[in-house]
């Protein structure tokens, strides 16, 4: 018999309900009581150290401590201060003011100074008074905002710092306001995450609840948890980078408030019971000291940071001064790390030239560079098509112009003492940032133009590095290349072009100008303005020379430049610059220079007359360097090829890549990446010219989270893969003979019951089908999946009684990278003759693309990325286009195009064969399209497909595609039906209002994740907005899913009614506006129709992707990995928990070990010890129904 579901199991386990263990102080003799004590009087003095100014809204300076008195005495009796528009919605972000944080500043100030010793309000009841009257005008006057950041945290912030400070002196109805109005969560997610968790902790501290303290510090902690996935846009990076708003690098800015905010509550919590565990600072020093270390030299290495001025912390005015207090805080509660931290402050601080790096790391995630030695560090930030080049987050000034528009395009930061830029900003030159290449011209707009270029990344094997950018951008394009060693940085431009109206410039440095500036040895006087020096070969500032050793068109400045920063005094600096003119338009421009940071004029002049490298090539296709010094060859091939490296060695490598040779002979290591292609498998020949032999080092190299990830191995005389196709947990056999086409050999398992088999897809393949020809020992209870990631896996079959043969299982399009057979019990280990799948493969799935431009964070990769959650959107025109390069031609007869509400009602499908020549193979009809998803059929060969817009259907948005899909087939499956019955798809909806046709009521329950419905919009919210589903009969109802756009409701209800007309709270809903998933289950209810309502969190109104309704239960588990012969815990969740309901627990090749921890809501703990390495799991069933989970552990051996 073959089930779609398992039968209960007769072998189980009831799993009774047990709290959880509060946290305790054994062996330290201390109470809980005390370590709250202690903590709570740290965290105060924390607060009151920050100093006067109050400047919680983009640093501005709303109130000061110093004038608390001042506040009181303005503050009148209603509780509220004349001065201040408690009605204002302005949006703070990118500086405005936010009327009301002005009253919240001042709350904050009053506290701080009540609490603050020797402050002429200490302890004064005039202060507590003032405080109790403004919560109360607070909570009457309600102010709301546009910008969710202003009452969500902001808010949340002043009434979490006033009830810590204070709470144990305001009046009981105050501090339960000041509570109520503090809506902090333990949020693990981002910087914004850790301000939530902050605020939850001051309330925690305020409340002396042990637990919640407990639960807010490790979740502090967990929002530096790296992720894994390659898809997280809000967190630690597999590189050590941090990612915000984006795949955007933000190791400053919110990476620094992250870091501040943990490193503050770890020592807040030092030791106490409380205390962060050794895992959990370990994680602290991996992000600062493993990661952002690598890119600050007293001063960040991201020059972009300076066209703000920075904040001056203990006499220290740089962006990386903000550094400072949390290092110190790190170095008083990590002892293992102190030492390490105390560097990097000494550095920071201006006392110690190094901060102890040395060496070169690559960020592959973020795409930037930090090489380092003792005597300097050269960062290198760079920017494709996959990463937001960064977000304007100031007021444009149109005689600037935007000065963060080519801030990753390459920008190259020199620095020798680290101060080389940071007086220079306010004066900046935006348009000639060092190392780029640009057309001098501004740009007037706010915003950062994508760079379209794909081929974009970096090697390194941790002592040099090279980084290679693919420019597209600004009407200019090209390749540029940089390779780093022990004294030099060699700099390689080819096949510049450009149609833009300003020159071209490639800009070698702009610093300040100070000691000997020179070229080729001569003074170049104050005063100079774009000084031409064509052909010469060196030049000189500030303890770095420049070398070219080809000469050009060079041009240097050397003179006082007055500017300022926005609402500051003008300043005088003198500014040294040097760069190369391509003049105006140019086609196949090129460049070469050295940078040699830290040498003396002397130096410089020698080296070049004698290069310590050698360029090798400089051309479109390859850009090569050597050091023979070093014994090292750096490449760039940015298509298949073949370099001469000279005596008799020539380098291959058969696709577009970055090739790192360690050593001059036969049989150097060799490192190497490719940054645009997921999985990749890149082959790399070293020949032997005279005597015709080759060696080869075959990369099978990473995707998702290591996509662009340098590797490093031996070469090898052979270049062939073994066939990995197929894969096994155990092997007696090899899995390969499940797949050699031969029914007489098979895969043998060894005898536990508990196997897999494994066979691996094509990328972008939707799962048709799986076949299973079972060998003499066949398994009985089985199950066939599939899975994206090797991780998650889909159940599509459960089969009970198997009794072997041939077995076809069919599947409905599932996007899948992997199928699975999941073999449970059988007679002693299994024999599998044959496996294989069928599937109909996405070409676009993961190849590089880019696009004229994107808008925001949206860049053109999520549009290949096989996720129907992230999108490209284009720039805010009708004409916009988005390209994908397939890598080699091919033959095309369908593409999927799934549009967001904003989409392009008029478009055309194109091809090329080289990427600048297009042909039409579609154009919209007149009518054009509705919308979408878009499925056309094609006749059409080509390497690159575009999809060029001409005509949006609104001009509010630029046109936006979840993804573009491209096939070899004519017939393509539709997405998979949901495994559990949605009781809403496409049944009749009513709602209270809809924004526009496009985002009409019924595609609020379409099955289509990437429609949705709208509501009206209102500034300032204050309507409730509804949205309800008529079910068709009563049904029982036990679960609601909303799947929430930006647009959504902190506060809201989900009604359930038998008529339509009398209704019951099925459940109400608070939660962060960011939480945009919510599942709300509960026991069932008998209901007709189901209505959610709520206020918008903003003027956007109400708006879901999707709204599903369920009856039954949804029985899901965590992947767990444990070691063997250790206790560990396996969670799982069940919706809805009812009280009387029992799970049952089959183990599969480990040991349930005792009792369970049941929560209230679902939760299930499972203690378990993992038996020997491999593979393990629980099958839980429960009682309520049929549903079943798989709960997989992956099982370690002993760490040693």
């Amino acid at each position: 018999m073959r089930l779609r579901l398992p039968v209960l199991l007769a072998l189980a386990l009831l799993l009774p309900l047990i709290t959880p263990a509060q946290p305790a102080s054994a062996e330290r003799n201390v109470s809980v009581e005390e370590d709250i004590s202690v903590m709570t009087a740290r965290a105060r003095d924390q607060l009151i150290s920050l100093g006067d100014d109050i400047h919680i809204w983009n640093g501005n300076v709303m109130a000061r401590a110093s004038q608390a008195l001042d506040y009181v005495a303005s503050l009148r009796p209603d509780g509220s201060w004349a001065d201040v528009d408690y009605a204002d919605r302005t949006n703070s972000a990118n500086g405005a003011t936010w009327k009301p944080s002005i009253a919240l500043s001042r709350m904050n100030a009053i506290a701080q100074a009540y609490r603050t010793p020797n402050h002429p309000g200490a302890d004064d009841p005039a202060l507590l008074d003032a405080l109790n009257r403004s919560l109360v005008y607070w909570e009457r006057a309600d102010p709301g905002g546009r910008n969710w950041w202003d009452t969500e945290v902001g808010e949340s912030m002043v009434m979490g710092r006033v009830s810590l400070l204070t709470g144990d002196r305001l009046a009981p109805d105050a501090l339960d306001l000041a509570f109520k109005h503090n809506t902090g969560i333990a949020d693990p997610i981002g910087a914004n995450g850790s301000w939530r968790t902050q605020n939850y902790l001051f309330e925690a501290l305020s409340r002396q609840d042990p637990a919640t303290i407990s639960t807010g510090l490790r979740t502090m902690a967990k929002a530096l948890a790296v992720n894994h996935t390659g898809s997280s846009t809000e967190a630690v990076q597999v590189d050590g980078s941090f990612w915000a708003h984006g795949a955007q690098l933000y190791s400053e800015g919110y990476g620094m408030i992250l870091f501040n905010s943990v490193a503050i509550w770890a020592d807040l919590a030092r030791e106490t019971s409380f205390a962060f565990t050794r895992a959990e600072l370990d994680a602290v020093a991996d992000y600062i000291l493993g990661g952002t270390r690598w890119m600050v030299r007293r001063e960040f290495g991201l020059l972009y940071l300076g066209y703000r001025p920075a904040r001056t912390v203990q006499g220290v005015s740089t962006g990386a001064a903000e550094f400072i207090v949390p290092l110190q805080a790190m170095i008083r509660t990590d002892a293992l790390n102190a030492a390490a931290y105390q560097r990097m402050l000494d550095n920071i601080m201006g006392t110690a030239a190094s901060n102890g790096t040395e060496g070169n790391k690559y960020f592959w995630r973020s795409e930037f560079s930090g090489h380092a030695r003792p005597g300097y560090s050269i960062y290198t930030r760079l920017n494709s098509a996959r990463t937001v080049a960064g977000e304007y987050r100031s007021t444009l000034r149109p005689e600037i112009g935007n000065e963060i528009e080519w801030n990753s395009a390459g920008a190259t930061a020199i620095q020798v003492d680290g101060d080389e830029y940071t007086g220079l900003f306010p004066v900046f030159d935006w348009y000639q940032y060092p190392g780029v290449t640009n057309p001098y011209q501004l740009k007037t707009t706010a915003g950062v133009s994508a760079n379209a270029g794909t081929f974009v990344g970096g090697v390194s094997d941790g002592r040099y590095g090279a980084t290679t950018l693919q420019l597209d951008k600004g009407q200019t394009k090209g390749t540029k290349s940089y390779f780093t060693f022990d004294d030099e940085m060699v700099a390689l431009g080819a096949d510049i072009s450009s149609s833009a109206t300003g020159p071209v410039y490639t800009t070698l440095n702009q610093a300040v100008a100070r000691g000997t500036t020179s070229v080729d040895g001569a003074a170049v006087p104050h005063g100079t303005d774009r000084g031409a020096r064509d052909g010469a070969t060196w030049a000189y500032n500030d303890k770095t020379g420049y070398v070219m050793p080809d000469g050009g068109a060079l041009r240097v400045s050397s003179k006082a430049r007055t500017g300022s920063w926005i609402g500051h005094e003008p300043v005088s600096r003198n500014v040294f610059t040097l760069y190369v003119d391509h003049g105006v338009k140019p086609g196949n421009a090129g460049y070469a220079y050295i940078v040699l940071p830290g040498a003396s004029e002397a130096r410089t002049r020698a080296y070049a007359r004698q290069p310590a490298v050698r360029v090798l090539r400089n051309d479109a296709d390859v850009q090569a360097v050597t050091h023979a010094g070093l014994g090292r060859t750096m490449a760039v091939f940015t298509k298949p090829g073949t370099l001469d490296l000279g005596n008799g060695r020539t380098l291959s490598a058969d696709r577009p890549s970055l090739v790192m040779l360690d050593g001059p002979g036969s049989n150097p290591k060799v490192t190497a990446s490719v940054p645009d292609v997921p999985g990749a498998t890149l082959t790399v020949t070293l020949t032997l010219t005279r005597s015709g032999k080759s060696r080869y080092a075959v990369f099978e190299l990473g995707s998702g989270a290591e996509l662009g990830k340098p590797v490093t191995q031996e070469l090898t005389d052979t270049p062939d893969l073994p066939d990995r196709r197929l894969t096994a947990g155990t092997a007696v056999t090899a899995p390969a003979l499940a797949g050699d086409g031969d029914p007489a050999t098979s895969w043998r398992s060894d005898r536990q019951d508990f196997q897999w088999l494994r066979y691996e897809l094509p990328r972008g393949s939707l799962l048709t089908g799986v076949r299973l020809t079972w060998g003499r020992r066949a398994a009985t209870r089985y199950v066939v999946q599939s899975s994206l990631d090797g991780v998650t896996w889909k159940d599509h079959e459960f089969v009970t009684n198997g009794t072997g043969a041939q077995v076809n299982t069919p599947v409905a399009g599932e996007p899948a990278r992997f199928a699975r057979v999941l073999m449970l019990s059988g007679r002693g280990g299994y024999d599998v003759a044959e496996m294989s799948a069928t599937s109909v493969v996405n070409l676009a799935q993961g190849r590089p693309a880019g696009a004229d431009g994107s808008t925001g964070d949206r860049t053109p990769a999520m549009a290949v990325d096989g996720s129907m959650s992230t999108r490209w959107q284009g720039l805010n025109t009708d004409s916009t286009w988005l390209r994908v390069d397939l890598g080699a031609r091919k033959t095309l007869r369908t593409v999927r195009l799934s549009w967001e509400s904003a989409f392009a009602r008029q478009y055309a499908l194109q091809v090329s064969d080289d990427g600048t020549t297009w042909t039409d193979v579609y154009r919209t009809p007149a009518s054009g399209s509705d919308g979408g998803p878009d499925v056309l059929p094609v006749q059409a060969t080509g390497r690159h497909l575009r999809v060029q817009t001409l005509q949006r259907d609104s001009t509010q948005y630029g046109p936006s595609l979840w993804e573009i899909e491209a096939f070899a087939e004519e017939r393509v499956p539709g997405p998979p039906a949901p495994s559990r019955e949605n009781l809403a798809l496409n049944r009749p909806v009513t709602v209270d209002s809809s924004y526009a046709d496009a985002v009409r009521a019924a595609l609020v329950n379409d099955g289509n994740a990437t429609t949705r419905w709208a509501s009206q919009r209102e500034d300032p919210p204050i309507t409730p907005r509804w949205v309800q589903v008529d079910l068709g009969r009563t049904r029982p109802v036990s679960q609601v899913k909303l799947l929430w756009e930006a647009a959504t409701a902190t506060d809201y209800t989900v009604k359930i009614s038998a008529d339509g007309v009398q209704w019951t709270e099925f459940a109400r809903v608070r939660k962060p506006q960011t939480r945009l998933t919510d599942t709300i289950g509960r026991s069932p209810l008998e209901a007709r129709y189901v209505r959610v309502e709520g206020v918008p969190a903003t003027r956007y109104g109400l708006s879901i992707w999707e709204l599903e309704v369920y009856s039954g239960y949804d029985l899901s588990c965590e992947p767990t990995t444990l070691e063997t012969g250790r206790p560990g815990t396996v969670n799982a969740h069940l919706t809805p928990w009812t009280a009387t309901g029992q799970v049952r627990v089959e183990a599969l090749g480990l040991s349930v070990s005792g009792p369970a921890v049941v929560g209230a809501d679902g939760r299930i703990e499972i203690p378990v010890t993992a038996g020997p390495p491999g593979s393990a799991a629980l099958l839980l069933t429960h009682t309520g129904g049929p549903e079943y989970a798989l709960c997989y552990v992956d099982v370690s051996g002993p760490s040693t």
